[in-house]
């Protein structure tokens, strides 16, 4: 036979021992398409899921736990993963673990800011986006906005704060224990001795363990303190219930207080306020570092969300940095908006690892992203921010948020003529590129404190505390301010001259939000006045305390 023949034959006898082998096992062939279908769904289930580095959160996944760690003042170059001389190796470790959110922004200073955290709004639209609540004074966060404890709460979650609030004290309706948290251990004003817990203000206690007075903790640094407390209820917990622990440092914010055990480190740092603030980042860096060792240890670490930010940027005259960017905490310039912030969740594959996020993201975000994660529709709850679960997790494209503009702020307070004008910046709203501010951004206006061994731009501007007020540039608030945020990061050259359209087109985007928004709580002088009630209840308990009945039932009871 010629090869041709042979050839022919074989391929004509092929069909006859397929179909042999075919009847002889069928069943098995059956049960093998059975699984390779099945297989094959589930592949093409997970190729659908897998998009971006990030998998899908179903609605058959169980919530996540959720930390949000608020850093106080910490600025953007005070951390080692933005490229920072200070030693921060656990923050550091858990960005390469999650999403550096490189673009994440925030009001300039911390009541304006927690109040967009808590409630998903621009601070402009709670009646808080002035300066802050000061000690004593009948001013908090309005009781019809519902916090993000209480959304959290209604789905499900066990509900614990540690730390500072910050958000009104009036009565206890205004107080964390009655604004959806089922515990609640810190103190209620803005600031504090670390070791004493007394403000500075008046010399007295505030701390709190739910309604108690906490007065044997003198001694005791409060990232000690805190750590301790939270630890304590990471192990309490039922973790077959979804948690959400908010962890409001007191860290790094004034008084600058080395931490015990520090006393000794940074002496190659020759300025001794930027010596000290090192020590107190290094420090709480590492108290980070015990609370996820917890989470770890029982067993939860793998089933939770951890955010962490600063709640506004850094102030430059206690020796924080946010180099390249100028100006700090109070002020509109980039370095009092534009915060560090990363966040991460303990399993593989639901974020994208190691990735930055170049995109604005904002606090008011949070709220709504928080519960797009823990399965909760954000949609009709009034929320100003956005629910950017879909974008960290893949299910939506990140260059959508290419064009994305925020408010810096609409703070009608400004400027009252002697009346501390350092609250700077009438209106302000930017994108990724362009940037306009009505009215002078502020002062502190340096470029300051570049990490060591870097003298570029080094004290540049005003860096301390010594043009904060009454400086005749924070007097007309219809002046504008544009920068190209993209060639002038450091917002050197005010380009509202040379491009009038930009400024026009920007300002008619942002003539909204100065119409919609609310008057400051704080507005008058009067408001701002203290209460003599708050002083008496006050001096009575040697105590921060509410002064004012509760209009309804309050789990603490009322002043005495």
């Amino acid at each position: 036979e010629d090869r041709s023949h042979f050839g022919s034959r074989q391929r004509a006898e092929i069909p006859l021992l397929t179909l042999s082998i075919s009847f002889r096992w069928l069943s098995i062939t059956v049960q093998a398409m059975v699984v390779f279908a099945s297989l094959r769904t589930t592949f093409i289930t997970a190729c659908l899921s897998v998009i971006a580095g990030g998998v899908l959160v179903t609605k058959k996944q169980k919530p996540p736990h959720i930390v949000l760690i608020l850093a106080d003042d910490l600025g953007s170059m005070d951390v080692g993963w933005r490229g920072g001389s200070i030693k921060t190796p656990v923050l550091d470790k858990l960005v390469t673990q999650g999403i550096d959110l490189s673009q994440w922004r925030a009001h300039s200073i911390c009541t304006p800011s927690r109040a967009s955290l808590m409630t998903g709004r621009y601070a402009h639209h709670t009646g808080l986006q002035h300066a802050y609540i000061m000690p004593a004074t009948a001013v908090a966060l309005p009781l019809e906005l519902r916090t993000m404890a209480d959304h959290l709460k209604e789905a499900g979650y066990a509900t614990h704060m540690v730390g500072k609030w910050h958000l009104g004290l009036t009565s206890w309706e205004h107080t964390p224990l009655e604004r959806g948290f089922d515990s609640f251990y810190g103190y209620l004003n803005g600031e504090e001795d670390y070791y004493t817990h007394t403000t500075w203000a008046d010399g007295v206690v505030d701390l709190r363990d739910g309604c108690d007075i906490v007065r044997d903790k003198n001694g005791t640094y409060s990232s000690k303190m805190f750590m301790d407390r939270a630890i304590s209820i990471l192990k309490e917990h039922d973790k077959s219930n979804p948690l959400f622990l908010y962890l409001a440092l007191q860290s790094v914010h004034a008084p600058r207080q080395t931490p015990p055990g520090w006393e000794n480190a940074y002496t190659e740092i020759d300025d001794k306020v930027q010596r000290v603030m090192a020590r107190m980042v290094s420090a709480m860096d590492e108290s980070i570092g015990l609370v996820v060792d917890a989470l770890k240890e029982v067993g939860m670490w793998e089933d939770t969300l951890l955010f962490f930010a600063s709640d506004n940027g850094g102030p430059t005259f206690e020796g924080n940095s946010n180099f390249p960017l100028r100006g700090g905490k109070w002020t509109m310039w980039q370095g009092g908006v534009h915060v560090p912030a990363f966040i991460v969740h303990g399993t593989r594959g639901i974020l994208a690892r190691g990735t930055e996020f170049p995109y604005l993201g904002h606090h008011m975000d949070v709220l709504p992203t928080l519960l797009g994660a823990a399965g909760v529709s954000p949609e009709g709850k009034g929320f100003d921010g956005k629910n950017l679960w879909p974008y960290f997790t893949g299910r939506q494209d990140w260059k959508e948020l290419e064009a994305r503009m925020l408010v810096l702020n609409v703070d009608q307070a400004y400027p009252e003529l002697g009346e501390e004008p350092e609250w700077s910046g009438y209106a302000g709203i930017h994108n990724l590129h362009w940037k306009l501010v009505l009215g002078h951004p502020g002062f502190p206006d340096g470029v300051c404190w570049a990490p060591q061994g870097n003298e570029s731009m080094r004290g540049l501007g005003v860096c301390d505390e010594s043009n904060l007020r009454r400086a005749p540039e924070l007097q007309d608030r219809t002046k504008p301010y544009l920068f190209n945020l993209k060639e002038d990061p450091s917002e050197l050259y005010n380009l509202a001259s040379e491009k009038p359209e930009i400024v026009a087109s920007m300002q008619e985007l942002l003539n909204p939000h100065i119409n919609s928004a609310v008057t400051p709580l704080n507005l008058l002088k009067s408001q701002r006045t203290r209460s003599p009630k708050a002083e008496e209840v006050m001096k009575a308990n040697n105590a921060v305390t509410p002064w004012e009945p509760c209009k309804k039932e309050c789990r603490c009871p009322g002043p005495r």
